[in-house]
């Protein structure tokens, strides 16, 4: 109980270091295999190397809705209590298109039977946005008449705690707000967001686990949540559902093969116009190469991590 109080109470004091505003960043469906790229106090959560590789189309029917793509990696550095993270992702929705490229660095101290990590990442973002627009006021400032393109710098932070079989953390994209200036009156602001992102993995079973995990996103003024119930039989196969904002429903499944995991989502909403939209696809792919146990390992061999949730 010590650890948890302070855990929330350096949480509360990162709260409250940063001024938050409303915009989303983009979003992967698969978020609890991917929470590198929501928090980068998550990188030395196992000893070992982790490369991901992910894609969603979003309303597969519509042209020009959003795409994303993302290729993640991660990897112990310069201790066996610290991870170095690297980032790159593109998104593209209409006219607009999106590149974060980042990379960053976190550290982590074991307190008893859990660790507590804090970490800090930098980069760029890059938008683009196209000279293909349909408009009655061909003259209006506000729409780009050539293709043009705006890059600023990106930071965010992030700390996180986690045992063997939980995880809990909190970060904030970022979190210092730069502006892209798209023409002489149009900018576009980076909004600070808040994630807040946990999960639990529970033995149900032999060779059996189910794996409750929840995000949650705020900028104080709007609000976003998902949330996932797994289901992993003898580290293998995986099945799950998940429901997230206005009453979004999916389905997951994968399989794991020595170092490759291969996952797919599908996701739909049940009544609205995304519900007569193809849905939302996402395929996510991860190759772990095998552990090597170093000679610095600080991770206790009493508390080995069984659940791939948590590699």
């Amino acid at each position: 109980m010590r650890h948890l109080a302070l855990f929330f109470t350096l949480s509360l004091s990162f709260l409250c270091a940063c001024r938050v505003t409303a915009q989303q960043i983009p979003y992967f469906s698969q978020w609890y295999y991917n929470k590198v790229y929501y928090n980068v106090a998550f990188a030395p959560l196992d000893t070992r190397s982790e490369i991901i590789a992910t894609y969603r189309n979003m309303w597969s029917s519509i042209d020009g809705a959003p795409q994303t793509a993302a290729i993640i990696g991660r990897m112990p550095l310069f201790s066996s209590r610290g991870a170095g993270s690297t980032a790159i992702s593109y998104d593209r929705i209409g006219n607009f298109s999106h590149l974060d490229i980042n990379i960053g660095y976190a550290y982590s101290l074991p307190l008893g039977k859990v660790y507590l990590s804090a970490g800090i990442k930098g980069g760029i973002s890059r938008i683009g946005v196209d000279n293909k627009w349909i408009s009655s006021s061909p003259n209006d400032p506000y729409i780009p008449l050539d293709r043009t393109s705006s890059t600023t710098p990106v930071v965010g932070a992030g700390i996180a705690l986690w045992s063997s079989r939980y995880y809990i953390g909190l970060s904030s994209i970022h979190s210092i707000e730069f502006s892209h200036s798209i023409t002489d009156v149009l900018s576009l602001e980076q909004k600070n967001h808040i994630f807040l992102m946990g999960g639990y993995s529970w033995e149900i079973g032999r060779d059996v686990k189910l794996c409750p995990s929840g995000l949650l996103g705020s900028d104080m003024s709007s609000f976003s949540y998902a949330a996932n119930l797994s289901t992993v039989i003898k580290n293998h196969l995986i099945a799950g559902l998940s429901y997230g904002n206005e009453h979004s429903f999916g389905i997951n499944m994968g399989y794991i093969w020595k170092d490759l995991q291969l996952n797919y989502c599908y996701q739909s909403r049940i009544y609205g116009i995304a519900s007569s939209t193809g849905g939302t696809h996402e395929i996510l792919l991860i190759y772990r190469p095998s552990h090597r146990k170093r000679k610095n390992d600080t991770l206790p061999t009493t508390h080995t991590v069984h659940n791939v949730r948590f590699l």
